[in-house]
């Protein structure tokens, strides 16, 4: 976090919905690569508990499934709010991963997968999310008299600083999911494949493209503006690369790959 530095946190309320297209199909593309990298552990499961697992792990990596809930607790204490006004995203993710299940077996060469990641990006960008997040904002709308508004605010004190550092764990987790059944298929050159793995994890989350094209829609000068976007990548980064040391250095006898 640049709280202390004075940078603000993202807001990416003016962002085009072409440039989100393009996030969505990054993240849709690197998360059919990792299915199609690990199907042998998936493929011992049924089809909706494949959905199922996919969206879970595609969710704590996002910091949607419990992570946003809790800290909205925390900071606000309305549990129902909370929970329904967190909810829209963790839906999406149910349907997009599950047209990734079922597109994936087929999506052998490159070319496809990229070319599906866009067509499912595009699918859910015009399709899928506008009558969720309608319907959703009636439903948040008609308990509107249970939000008790935010009873902290930044600059937080440990009271949300503690719970942040530790609903953290979320992420942590689905990265080392990830790397559970992906890291040994990677580069057998041990910086190559962490550096892989790394982007690997940073393209799922979606943690590559605001950096690079989200910055210019922000209302910031541009400098502001990366710092801004890049205090969250540069967490990714850092959480990809030292999983994957983590992940190996478990599994080896090897001092470190």
């Amino acid at each position: 976090m640049l709280d202390v530095l004075g940078i603000a946190h993202p807001n990416n309320s003016n962002v085009p919905a072409l440039a989100i297209v393009f996030n969505e199909a990054l993240s849709v593309t690197a998360t059919i690569a990792f299915y199609r990298i690990a199907q042998n552990a998936f493929d011992g499961f049924p089809l909706i508990a494949r959905c199922l697992l996919l969206t879970g792990i595609y969710s704590m990596l996002g910091e949607v499934l419990l992570r946003n809930f809790i800290m909205s607790v925390v900071v606000s204490h309305d549990w129902i709010y909370s929970f329904v006004e967190n909810l829209p995203r963790p839906v999406e993710n149910l349907i997009v991963c599950s047209l990734i299940v079922v597109a994936a077996p087929y999506l052998k060469a490159p070319w496809k997968m990229v070319t599906a990641g866009f067509a499912i990006a595009a699918i859910a960008v015009f399709a899928i999310y506008p009558p969720i997040n309608h319907l959703f904002e009636r439903l948040v709308a008609s308990i509107e008299y249970l939000d008790t508004g935010n009873l902290y605010n930044p600059p937080y004190g440990w009271r949300v600083d503690v719970p942040s550092y530790l609903t953290f764990l979320e992420p942590v987790s689905a990265s080392f999911a990830i790397a559970a059944v992906t890291l040994n298929k990677l580069s057998s050159h041990p910086w190559w494949r962490m550096f892989q793995f790394a982007f690997l994890v940073m393209a799922i989350k979606g943690s590559i493209v605001p950096v690079l094209l989200y910055s210019f829609y922000q209302r910031l000068e541009l400098p502001a503006a990366i710092l801004s976007e890049s205090q969250f990548t540069l967490e990714i980064i850092s959480m990809g690369m030292l999983t994957a040391i983590g992940w190996r250095a478990s599994t080896s006898k090897k001092v470190l790959f």
